[in-house]
């Protein structure tokens, strides 16, 4: 084998775009390298070769000569293939057998030194075939000494680690018993002096237990008796000549009712109602009642204009102009989707009875607000012809030159200042007037924000309770009700954010608690009214 691969041979080299060159290949006399094409050798090491075999010649592309001669092997290593044939099939078959021989022998004693030593051995006669096994068998003692030795110590090391956790378990065993133990010790004394305070706990509740039969006998007795005054009282004392008397429970009676309630009763018998009647002529009543909510509100409102205000429509009748007819039907039916025809009606109603009056933009809303409540155009229109009146002064809010309005935003600016001083001096950096932002409010009776903003219905009504009870005044406390709750959502914002929050971020969800916080003193509002007149005349 050494004598034929250290022989060169010559072979046909095949490259990848289908060339042929005649190259020699031989070894070295140690086998180490192979050597392709002499002078300009390419040496190739026996460590990368890595298989040596035949391949078919549909494998190769030649199409300059006959394939039917081509006798073809390849040799693989770890960075390229090289392509070789030969005519002599002896020749190559002898070459190929040699070189898978020569691998072979490379891998099984596992290096270049190893294989250089045999072949030393086989050139120079100084080894035979009994010392190369020798030197294998060497090798072979050596690796296997090295794994039991591994074992052994893997062995050694597992029976430590054993010891030591066993070791540590034993002493995490002592310590929870131990807890254990202690804790036990523990419940036992807490139980037995929590057994003590029971037991005295126990004699305690035995005397009061007797206490309180005495008691229950007593209350008994009261129950009795208080059955008794029940029977009295339920015989209808306004009948029996106690009118007086019979007035005076029936207001402390309604203080403490919903508004519901109040319709209930009156429902419930003429000598219910006649007593009711009584005690919803004083205003401190409707005031407790409009405080805690007026729902059913079509039914309160009623009873309220009827008990404080002529709902009688007052007035001479006239032509409404073309011009304003035409601007409440624009305004009606651009502005609603439902009860157009009966809000435009009771807006030209309206104009047609107070001749005073002009229509503006605001009115609608109103109107329509209030007819989604009462359902009835007869019902709205003398609503709001009283509310044209005092104490609501919406005819001075709604006629030419808008007096009113002027003289809330000024009583509203004076009032500001007083009660939220920080939100009024924020509004006077960022130069904005209250005009830019509350005069939808006060034109619309708030009801522009149900309408623009869609806020719920709810809110809108806890402001007209307060409004229908209060008139004007409760105007000005619903204003400052509400820069009161956005008043910490607007400082250090600018003037856009500002803006933005007062118009359409509003938060209504404590409004009706807030509202009587804010009352006004109706005597402060007329002297506010005088010095406003004063300053105008100046």
């Amino acid at each position: 084998m050494i004598k034929f691969l250290t022989t060169p041979h010559s072979f046909i080299k095949y490259s990848r775009s289908g060339k042929r060159k005649c190259v020699s290949i031989y070894f070295n006399e140690t086998l180490q390298k192979m050597s392709i094409d002499k002078p300009r050798a390419s040496y190739i090491l026996i460590t990368d070769i890595q298989v040596a075999e035949f391949i078919s010649i549909s494998n190769l592309n030649f199409s300059s000569f006959d394939l039917s001669k081509i006798l073809a092997f390849r040799i693989f290593t770890t960075k390229k293939s090289y392509e070789f044939s030969s005519d002599n099939k002896v020749l190559r078959d002898e070459f190929v057998k040699n070189l898978n021989t020569l691998i072979k022998l490379s891998r099984e004693y596992m290096s270049s030194m190893g294989l250089k030593k045999y072949c030393e051995s086989i050139i120079h006669g100084q080894q035979g075939e009994n010392s190369l096994r020798a030197l294998y068998k060497s090798k072979h003692q050596v690796q296997e000494k090295q794994v039991n030795q591994k074992l052994n110590q893997d062995m050694l090391e597992k029976q430590v680690i054993q010891g030591v956790v066993n070791s540590i378990i034993s002493i995490i065993e002592k310590n929870s018993k131990e807890r254990d133990s202690k804790k036990f010790k523990r419940l036992i004394k807490e139980n037995t002096k929590e057994k003590t305070r029971l037991n005295e706990k126990q004699e305690k509740i035995k005397s009061i237990l007797i206490k309180k039969d005495q008691e229950i006998s007593m209350l008994k007795q009261k129950i009795h008796k208080v059955e008794n005054q029940i029977e009295m009282i339920k015989k209808p004392l306004w009948q029996s000549g106690s009118c007086i008397f019979s007035v005076k429970i029936w207001t402390l009676i309604i203080e403490f009712l919903s508004a519901g309630d109040v319709v209930w009763m009156r429902i419930a018998s003429r000598s219910l109602r006649n007593a009711t009647d009584k005690v919803l002529h004083t205003k401190a009543v409707w005031r407790k009642i409009g405080l805690g909510g007026l729902q059913p509100r079509e039914i309160m409102y009623k009873l309220y204009f009827k008990n404080f205000y002529n709902t009688s429509i007052r007035g001479v009748f006239y032509d409404v102009e073309e011009s304003i007819s035409a601007e409440i039907h624009n305004d009606v039916w651009r502005g609603f989707n439902d009860f157009n025809k009966e809000t435009e009606e009771i807006l030209i109603l309206l104009c047609k009875y107070n001749p005073s009056l002009c229509y503006c933009q605001g009115m609608h809303f109103v109107a329509h607000f209030l007819y989604g409540i009462y359902k009835s155009t007869d019902e709205v229109l003398k609503v709001m012809d009283s509310l044209l009146r005092p104490p609501f002064y919406l005819s001075e809010l709604w006629k030419d030159g808008f007096s009113r309005l002027r003289l809330g935003i000024f009583q509203l600016d004076f009032l500001l200042k007083i009660k939220l001083p920080f939100l009024s001096k924020h509004l006077k950096d960022l130069e904005i007037n209250l005009d830019m932002i509350v005069t939808p409010w006060f034109l619309t009776v708030f009801t522009y924000f149900k309408y623009e903003l869609d806020l719920p219905k709810d809110s809108i009504l806890e402001i007209w309770d307060h409004f229908l009870l209060q008139g004007w005044p409760s105007l000005i406390s619903a204003c400052l009700t509400i820069f009161h709750l956005t008043e910490h959502l607007v400082l250090e914002k600018n003037l856009e954010q500002t803006l933005t929050i007062l118009k359409n971020k509003i938060p209504f969800k404590n409004l009706s608690k807030t509202l009587p916080k804010f009352e006004i003193d109706p005597q402060l509002l007329e002297d506010l009214e005088l010095s406003h007149v004063c300053n105008s005349e100046f």
